[in-house]
């Protein structure tokens, strides 16, 4: 069933340009920074290592009322990533990343799209870093084409791996994630860094990603911390801001994060991601991840030849609900009932708009909100479609 589900998915093509002609933004739009408070965004993040398992009650509202308007801004970044790349100038098409309004890119590896983007291992645009007066802000996309995906079923781990001199991760990682980070996606990284912190001052540093971006995001967070701590800046503190967060290591990963990394993950109840891989305790074998050998990706070791167990869900959750939502709070409810019929729509709907809707409750200049589900017109509100 597994490798089934691997062919069938990793099958499906890469989002389409709808018009590789068309210039300029496309669907972008320009992040919020009006907060219901008046404050504006993005704010530093306050230091809250290190962060709890969860944020609830009391501490909960605390965090969302002074960090929600910067959650979206981070949010409109990567939302802006899903509705730019298939038709960046690197895939062939005409659009530009819409950098926030007074903010540049910095930074990168694409000779085509201008400095401030990384390209996957594909060739396919992923990262986007930016810069503004002493902020710098990394963000990422998710799973969004057949790469992509293969990476997310290579989910037996590594342990301890190193990523070069001052960069050893400690526990073990999700293989796929560090692939990627290792690859591709820490070398330019870590010239930002060198740019834009050791360098150029920056003192702000936020990395933002949705579902495997977030993942990745975690990763890339955590050699930063490493790597700014043996430069000399270890005094930058590192944040990052996950939704829909991935699993992407064991127990003692998932520790050290804590102490490294300012770290926020944003999940709505519904949403299947932020449970994958498979979290279990170390040794229960019945519910961890099934290590395969025949699969489109084997997940198969030496070390492991039935499971990898111990995967754990990373620490700074604050968990979203239906009843979170600013409208048809009981219909965001249920949306985990899921038919053969549905499941394409539902999916969009947890693991997407209920994101977006939610964020919006926390800015006055958000306008595609996309918290409607059933196609209805209500006044100040748009409905969920992807991206």
């Amino acid at each position: 069933m597994i490798g089934l589900t691997e062919v069938l998915i990793a099958d499906a093509p890469r989002p389409p340009c709808a018009n590789k002609s068309e210039t300029g933004y496309g669907h972008q739009e320009q992040p919020p920074t009006k907060g219901v408070d008046g404050s504006t965004a993005p704010k530093l993040l306050p230091n809250r290592m290190p962060v709890p398992r969860e944020f609830a009650g009391a501490a909960r509202k605390e965090v969302l009322d002074a960090e929600g308007p910067t959650y979206a801004f981070l949010w409109a970044t990567i939302v802006n990533n899903y509705f730019w790349w298939p038709c960046s100038k690197t895939l062939g098409g005409s659009l530009d990343y819409l950098f926030p309004t007074g903010w540049a890119g910095v930074g990168g590896n694409s000779p085509t799209d201008g400095p401030g983007v990384i390209a996957s291992g594909a060739g396919e645009p992923y990262i986007v870093m930016m810069r503004k007066a002493e902020s710098v802000v990394i963000s990422m996309r998710g799973t969004n084409s057949p790469d992509d995906w293969k990476e997310n079923f290579q989910y037996d781990r590594i342990r301890r791996p190193r990523l070069d001199k001052s960069n050893r991760y400690q526990g073990s990682v999700f293989h796929g994630y560090f692939r990627m980070v290792n690859d591709t996606f820490w070398g330019p990284v870590r010239d930002a860094l060198d740019s834009e912190v050791v360098k150029g001052g920056a003192t702000n540093l936020v990395f933002t990603g949705h579902s495997q971006g977030a993942g990745i995001t975690m990763m890339l967070a955590y050699a930063a911390a490493n790597h700014l701590k043996s430069a000399g800046k270890g005094d930058v503190v590192v944040n990052a801001v996950g939704f829909a967060t991935p699993a992407v290591g064991d127990t003692k990963f998932t520790k050290e994060l804590t102490k490294r990394v300012n770290a926020r993950q944003v999940f709505f109840i519904n949403d299947l991601v932020p449970d994958y891989p498979c979290t279990s305790k170390r040794g229960d074998g019945a519910k961890s991840m099934p290590a395969c050998a025949g699969t489109l990706v084997p997940t198969r070791t030496i070390k492991s030849k039935s499971g990898w167990p111990d995967y754990q869900q990373l620490w700074g959750q604050i968990l979203v609900t239906g009843q979170d939502e600013p409208i048809q709070k009981d219909q965001w409810a249920t949306t985990n009932l899921v038919t053969a019929a549905t499941g394409g729509r539902r999916f969009i709907e947890t693991h997407r708009c209920s994101y977006q809707c939610f964020l919006s409750t926390f800015v006055t200049d958000f306008r595609d909100n996309r918290c409607i589900l059933d196609g209805s017109s209500l006044t100040g509100y748009t409905i969920c479609l992807p991206p």
